[in-house]
């Protein structure tokens, strides 16, 4: 009998703790900052002028208000459009500011033109640098592959950062340890064997436009101009529960589109750290 009672209140205690558990890890996901930075450059009135960028972080904008509780007041925006504009050092300023925010999710949203130069330290194998280019990059230069990840250095390990590079050769844009390339029948991202650099602090994952031979549309897509990668993964984000929101299922949805749209691109995924491809993405 009183082996029955003991067995009866031990059960008790522990469902008592995993409540108590539940709440406690509900109420720390509930207090955890959300911060995001977001660049779209049209580049309007140049020659190399872009339509949809702008567009693609109005919309971005939206789903994390609506659909992630980011606030209006903790996403910084950078355009053509916006009283900061997105010069090379306020891109990188403001990215920085990001960067030392802790325990945090972190977002960053480029849609732009990207570009490559030639590979000045002999870390990438094609011999060639990605890089964002700033509206003012014709007077004060292009933001390296190189740039962003040094920077990465100044995140905290409480963090979490996700990064979307809607651009022209951004593979690699952030020269991260693990990528998608030769993953077939795997649930990891495999670590590059020919990576010189350390794992990120806290974890950081790149969704990228393209590989970084190719370039990235920007097209006239339902009723207005858009990154064809920033539509597709918007997209996908709107269509999928919560609880399907894999990084599997983001990225082959994202595919998916592009190839059903006969778009030439294929996306890549990148990460800091190991990632298990079925975890959920939680931006």
């Amino acid at each position: 009998m009183l082996e029955t009672v003991l067995w009866f209140v031990i059960k008790i205690i522990k469902i008592i703790y995993n409540c108590i558990l539940k709440i406690y890890n509900s109420i720390l996901k509930m207090a955890r900052i959300k911060k995001a930075l977001l660049v779209g450059i049209n580049y309007t009135g140049t020659d190399s002028a872009l339509n949809g960028c702008i567009n693609d972080i109005h919309n971005i904008k939206q789903v994390l208000i609506t659909k992630f509780g980011y606030k209006e007041a903790d996403i910084t925006v950078l355009t053509d459009e916006t009283e900061l504009l997105p010069t090379r050092n306020n891109i990188l300023a403001y990215f920085l500011d990001l960067l030392l925010v802790t325990d945090a999710d972190l977002y960053f949203h480029y849609s732009g033109h990207g570009s490559q130069i030639r590979d000045e330290n002999n870390d990438e194998a094609d011999g060639n640098d990605e890089a964002l280019v700033p509206l003012d990059y014709e007077t004060m230069g292009l933001i390296t592959d190189d740039e962003l990840r040094g920077l990465l250095q100044c995140m905290n390990a409480t963090c979490k950062l996700t990064m979307i590079l809607d651009c022209c050769h951004s593979g690699s844009g952030v020269d991260l340890a693990y990528n998608l390339y030769e993953r077939i029948g795997r649930n990891y991202l495999l670590e590059d064997p020919t990576y010189k650099y350390g794992k990120t602090r806290g974890q950081v994952v790149c969704l990228s436009g393209c590989m970084d031979s190719q370039t990235s549309a920007d097209a006239y897509i339902g009723s207005q101009y858009q990154g064809a990668l920033t539509n597709a993964y918007i997209t996908v984000l709107n269509t999928l529960a919560p609880k399907q929101r894999t990084y599997n299922n983001v990225y082959n949805g994202i595919y998916k589109m592009l190839s059903a749209a006969k778009y030439s691109q294929i996306p890549c995924l990148s990460s800091g750290l190991d990632l298990n491809l079925n975890s959920i993405m939680n931006l």
